[in-house]
Order: structure tokens, then C-alpha cells, then sequence
């Protein structure tokens, strides 16, 4: 991702910047501001799904946007890479957790969101609970979950 600072009177461009950090940030603020004014307010359980920047700014972005949480679940394929996050998270407001099965975090949870560039889906349809709110980002197929 690539930012691109112009002068104001003439539109030439001034500096060209590496927007790595803002896109990263503005992903995770999109998905807690869906997941603030969509999900109910009797929601308990989080659930996201990829531990990288975007995962990273995610729970902050979570914990500040749906303070009523009771707990936020993290996963990774790489496990180690999760774990590693829930510790930078050790004090947050929110108890943060990595887990190792996808499945059984899902099929609690009252709020889903996605950050990973996967290619092939990863969660089923059963998985999911009626009345969940679910933000996908990235999603290469339709509806990027196996039937």
C-alpha cells in the first residue's frame, strides 16, 4: 500500500509513503465499528481470526469499540504467532486468548472477524451461531466459508 502526499496548489506529488501501518489500522477500525453500531449489545465473545498487523490493531481497535465484551478469542495457523499476540495483551480491559481450535471458538461466539489473505475457506457454516455479527476482510470467494 503505497500513500501518496501532494501539494495542495499544484497536485504534484510531494512524498510518496508506505501505508502499510495506516491500512493496517484502518481495516481493524472498520471491522470494531461494524461490530460497535451491528452487534447486539448482549454480545459476550469475540472471535478473530489472524494474528498479523491487522489482527494486532484489531483487538485494540475491539476492546475500544465493544467495551461490553467479556472475552476476545484469538487464532492463528501459527499457533505460536497467537499466543505470543493474547501475551502483548496480557492487561488489556478485555481477557485476550489464543486458541488452537477455530471450530470451537466459532461456534460460541457472538462476533466473527476475519484478517487473513487466505485463498480457500476456513470456517463452515454450522460452525456459526444464528444472530452473529461477522466481518470478513479479505475474502476471495463469495462467501469465504465451506457448506
Amino acid at each position: 500500500d503505497v500513500t501518496v502526499l501532494s501539494d495542495p496548489y499544484s497536485v504534484l506529488p510531494k512524498a510518496f509513503l508506505d501505508a502499510s501501518l495506516i491500512t493496517a489500522m484502518r481495516t481493524a477500525a472498520s471491522a470494531a465499528l461494524g461490530a460497535k453500531y451491528l452487534c447486539s449489545s448482549k454480545s459476550k465473545k469475540a472471535t478473530l481470526v489472524g494474528c498479523g498487523i491487522v489482527g494486532r490493531y484489531a483487538v485494540k481497535a475491539v476492546t475500544l469499540a465493544v467495551p461490553f465484551l467479556e472475552q476476545i478469542e484469538i487464532y492463528d495457523l501459527n499457533i505460536p504467532k497467537a499466543k505470543a499476540l493474547a501475551d502483548e495483551f496480557k492487561d488489556n480491559d478485555i481477557p485476550v486468548t489464543a486458541v488452537e481450535d477455530l471450530a470451537e471458538s466459532v461456534k460460541t461466539s457472538d462476533i466473527i472477524i476475519t484478517m487473513t489473505t487466505a485463498q480457500k475457506a476456513f470456517m463452515q457454516k454450522d460452525w456459526m451461531k444464528s444472530m452473529l455479527h461477522l466481518y470478513m476482510w479479505h475474502s476471495p470467494e463469495k462467501f469465504h466459508r465451506k457448506d
